[in-house]
């Protein structure tokens, strides 16, 4: 490398040759002329060798340049890492209100029902039935006709109870964007007949305050706290020695390996609870709960319980409900095609694979129990 200095200026070898020291011996310097922005510039160079080191180019030059210091104000963590204390947890509320649908879903399987009633997720679309050509039917689905033979049984009239007639019917299946044969359509009537027939029509012409649809709601616990479990009844009346009635109407058809009895215990026996609870709640003595099967209308499933019930039923919903109360959604243990096959999480988020869920199941399985949609007769979620 060479040292240069623009002439005019003091030869920079002379300041070197100072600054190495006055022994440093002489260095060989050429005098040069060259063009510098359109004018002559005189430069004086000196070459370095390694002879030259200290005079020409310092020995400091060869050092390497110290690092740059951090400012002051640095994000350095610090030593010891500061304690930042968690913050409590908050609570998730209880829901504040319950319905006879809400128990029986979560009963079924508690991680469908936070998935459709908690996350909100729609149904998918189920896969196709795997029936035996035997058992397929066609015609009305079950849980339409069950809703028309309860819309049908709202306007009966207990103390002259009648079929209505099909222009009436026909009117109800339009509601349900459905058109009735003539066998479906006498089949429908049959129901409604059937009732009007049957031993339990004939105690309501003879009960007080009789209410169709009856709405109800009442708290959980006995002290008025805990949420409300609400719903309807099919219909509620009081008789003569201040019991009170409640009649629920069922189109369902019952296996022929089972019986009546153990077909309601089995598939709705929770509505049953809710059912005795509120009217007890209400200030009933005694209530008797009455299923008719409408297809076996002259023999009704009756329960009768008494207000010394009230603590032993409060427990039982209240043990039922303990899962939708503390938001534990835990998994069904019996997973089949009938409940599974809509889930939204059957594809990618159960913990049961698919060749599980989609077996037959294991027992018939109850119609929704939503107003209007099934032929059940149960309350609104």
């Amino acid at each position: 490398s060479a040292a240069a200095a623009v002439a005019g200026a003091r030869p920079a070898g002379s300041r070197r040759a100072r600054a190495a020291g006055a022994d440093a011996p002489p260095v060989d310097a050429e005098l040069v002329t060259r063009e510098w922005d359109g004018r002559q510039a005189r430069v004086v160079a000196r070459l370095n060798t390694p002879a030259t080191l200290g005079t020409v180019l310092p020995e400091r030059a060869l050092e390497p340049s110290p690092r740059a210091r951090a400012a002051a104000g640095t994000t350095a963590l610090p030593a010891k890492p500061a304690y930042v204390p968690p913050r409590p947890a908050r609570a998730r509320p209880a829901p504040q209100r319950l319905s006879y649908t809400q128990l029986t879903d979560y009963g079924r399987c508690g991680y469908r029902f936070y998935l459709n009633r908690v996350l909100g997720l729609p149904d998918v679309t189920p896969p196709p039935p795997e029936v035996e050509p035997e058992v397929v039917t066609a015609g009305i689905d079950p849980r339409t006709r069950g809703s028309i033979v309860h819309k049908a049984l709202e306007d009966l009239d207990f103390d002259a109870p009648k079929a209505p007639d099909d222009d009436v019917i026909r009117a109800l299946a339009d509601d349900e964007g459905v058109t009735l044969t003539e066998s479906e359509l006498t089949d429908i009537k049959a129901f409604v007949q059937a009732f009007a027939d049957s031993p339990l029509c004939e105690r309501l012409t003879h009960a007080g305050n009789v209410t169709r649809e009856a709405w109800f709601a009442f708290a959980l616990e006995p002290d008025g706290s805990g949420p409300l479990v609400r719903g309807f009844i099919d219909v509620h009346a009081r008789e003569v020695d201040g019991t009170h009635l409640v009649i629920d109407y069922k189109t369902d058809h019952v296996p022929p390996d089972t019986t009546a009895a153990d077909y309601i215990a089995r598939n709705y026996e929770t509505q049953r609870l809710v059912y005795a609870l509120a009217a007890l709640r209400a200030g009933a003595p005694a209530v008797e709960v009455a299923y008719c099967l409408l297809e076996t209308p002259d023999e009704p499933v009756t329960t009768l319980y008494t207000a010394q019930d009230a603590p032993d039923l409060a427990d039982a919903l209240a043990t039922l409900a303990h899962g939708v109360l503390t938001h534990h959604y835990e998994v069904t243990q019996t997973p089949h095609r009938e409940l599974c096959g809509s889930c939204p999480g059957r594809h990618a988020l159960c913990s049961h694979p698919q060749s599980v869920t989609l077996r037959p199941p294991p027992a018939p399985w109850p119609g929704a129990p939503a107003r209007h949609t099934s032929p059940t007769g149960a309350g609104t979620a």
